[in-house]
Parts: structure tokens; sequence; C-alpha cells
């Protein structure tokens, strides 16, 4: 979620339709779990800095009064004690889409807002990393609705 943003106009939380986050036009995607977090920050957010005219879908108390993005020193707060990192959240994330028979370069630099050179590498590297490790099948992730144990 760090990494998704919007250029929503003032006054207005970032557009969330259904499962797609529309961050500056690019439409993404979003897994159920993801939306569901999306949706309750923003209910949050809304409780929280009612008037708030920042477009960017993470505010804290000095970003909520300004049009500024939070800063890295914040997020990264986000993550201390964890064992990862937000930069490495979204590379794993990357692989994880790529390897889930969705390598497609283009694909990948849509959804996640880089250059479909960018993409390339990530699909190299999930071939690579599928190569080593023999894993091809992905599974969705558990949810109360599907508990991990059905998934096996």
């Amino acid at each position: 979620m760090g990494y998704y943003s919007s250029t929503a106009p003032p006054s207005r939380s970032p557009p969330l339709a259904g499962r797609r986050l529309d961050p500056g036009g690019l439409n993404r995607p979003l897994d159920e779990f993801t939306a569901a977090a999306v949706r309750d920050y923003l209910a949050f957010r809304r409780r929280r800095w009612p008037r708030t005219t920042n477009p960017h879908l993470l505010v804290n108390n000095h970003s909520a009064h300004t049009t500024a993005t939070v800063s890295e020193s914040w997020m990264g707060k986000l993550f201390r004690g964890l064992p990862l990192t937000a930069v490495r959240l979204r590379e794993d994330r990357i692989l994880e889409e790529a390897r889930c028979g969705r390598a497609d370069p283009l694909h990948l630099a849509a959804v996640f807002g880089f250059t479909p050179r960018t993409g390339l590498r990530y699909t190299e590297a999930a071939r690579e990393s599928t190569e080593l490790t023999g894993q091809h099948a992905c599974r969705p992730p558990a949810t109360p609705e599907f508990p991990a144990s059905s998934l096996q």
C-alpha cells in the first residue's frame, strides 16, 4: 500500500472503485485483502482528517495539512521491528506477480508503475527463481472465507 499514491482532487479520498486503486489514472488492480485494507484505512483517514486536501493515500499528522507525501523515515518506522522493509515487500510482491503466470513485462509495468525494461528484468528474475526452486504454482492468499488448510 505504501507505494500506491493518488492524485485525487482536494477534499476527496483517493479513488477506490471495487478492487482497483486509480493513482493518477493508472487504474491498478488490488487483491481482496489489500482492497479491504485500503477501504478500512480510508474510513480511518476520513474520521481522523475529515478536511484534508492531501491527494496521497497515506497521510500522517504532518502531511494531512499539506499536499506532501509522507516521509521515507515515517514509512521506515512502520516497518521497524519487522523482518522486512517497504522496498523488500514491494519487490517480493512484484516477483510473486511475475511467478504466478503473469510474467508479462508490460503487465508488470502497468500494475507497478515502472518501465517495460524494468518489467523485463523482473520477469527474468522470476523465471530464474522458478527454475531454481521448481515452484511454478501459486496459491491465493488465505482469507477467512478460504483458510490456509483449504488451499493445500
